[in-house]
């Protein structure tokens, strides 16, 4: 088993060993993995501990689980770094919504030019008569 944080309930430090198999090949893309019984045998853990480290990893895109075959390390195309923080602002620019160019206003072109006509309107607030006026009434 790798090295794992010990203060991690059983499920994540499990989850984290397999990983560090399947970055280090321990198991190919498409391979079929051992069964819970034998996993549980081989981590000295529950049944139940390994379904949920394997459900864990199955969050993750690491691996694929068919009910009645088991579980597959999931090909390459699926995973992604797990430990790989972004900002919002870098995930935007890379999915490219973020504006190329900035305008005068320092917005996004046709967006910049609703905010700004949006903010010249007055702020209007109107309420509802909690009364109704005679002249109503008598109609």
């Amino acid at each position: 088993m790798s090295e794992v944080t010990a203060g991690q309930p059983a499920y994540q430090r499990v989850a984290a060993a397999i990983r560090a198999d399947i970055d280090g090949g321990r198991w190919a893309a498409g391979e079929q993995m051992p069964t819970e019984a034998q996993l549980a045998e081989d981590f000295s853990v529950s049944r139940n501990t390994i379904r949920q480290g394997l459900e864990l990893l199955h969050s993750w895109n690491l691996v694929t689980r068919r009910q009645g075959s088991g579980t597959f390390v999931a090909p390459h195309g699926l995973s992604h770094a797990i430990g790989e923080l972004k900002s919002l602002t870098d995930v935007m620019r890379e999915r490219r919504h973020m504006c190329a160019r900035r305008d005068a206003a320092g917005g996004c072109g046709r967006f910049s030019a609703q905010l700004g006509r949006l903010a010249r309107q007055p702020a209007t607030h109107r309420r509802r008569p909690a009364v109704l006026p005679d002249a109503l009434m008598a109609s």
